[in-house]
């Protein structure tokens, strides 16, 4: 499994984010901390990809279908938001898997961590 999520080590990206959400530094960290140990009860081998970019949709892969989701950063986001699932096999599928590829070997990532 690859998860890519903010970096909390870069303070730009945690600057921008808590500009956005009105949520503190210390707070994303602990969010980032949290979700770093869920990832690791998993038992499978995880990479957890730090970007220096502020995700704007989430993106799951299971099997042949991506479900893809906006993303809102407010700190009481809205829990119902639209979902939609796109055949992986399809080119908005391909576009979805390619830009992740592109995502997590660019200059914005920092090195992954292996659980």
């Amino acid at each position: 499994m690859r998860y890519a999520i903010p970096s909390p080590y870069d303070e730009e990206t945690l600057s921008l984010m808590g500009a956005l959400s009105g949520v503190t530094e210390e707070e994303l960290r602990s969010e980032y901390n949290k979700a770093s140990q869920e990832l690791r009860l998993l038992g499978k081998p995880v990479e957890l990809y730090n970007i220096r970019k502020i995700p704007q949709y989430g993106m799951v892969r299971l099997g042949h279908r991506i479900i893809f989701f906006p993303y809102s950063h407010l700190k009481d986001r809205p829990k119902n938001r639209p979902t939609f699932v796109i055949d992986a096999n399809s080119e908005l599928g391909k576009r979805f898997l390619r830009d992740f590829d592109d995502l997590i070997k660019s200059d914005e990532t920092l090195h992954p961590l292996n659980f």
